[in-house]
């Protein structure tokens, strides 16, 4: 269980990155910082590629649907133009 002094830290604190969200009540949130902690440097990871692969898909159907004329290297091309600014050489 959270206690009160983490919970209100985390309600008032705004300028670190585990300020919590609007739409969250202070102790979902005061438990979701408590489980990120305990996670080891190899799960946080994994959570960190799971995410970026989600974004990636999104961005890749978002395209297939502005451009459904693009091939697969068009795709890609237009992926790391969004992404980075360039396109591949």
């Amino acid at each position: 269980m959270i206690d009160d002094t983490v919970r209100r830290r985390l309600s008032r604190d705004t300028s670190v990155p585990s300020a919590r969200p609007r739409d969250t009540r202070v102790d979902v949130h005061a438990e979701q910082i408590a489980r990120y902690r305990s996670m080891s440097p190899e799960r946080k990871l994994e959570i960190v590629f799971e995410l970026t692969a989600a974004v990636d898909a999104l961005l890749v159907a978002g395209i297939r649907r502005r451009q459904p004329q693009l091939d697969d290297a068009g795709v890609r091309a237009e992926m790391v133009r969004l992404k980075y600014g360039a396109t591949p050489s």
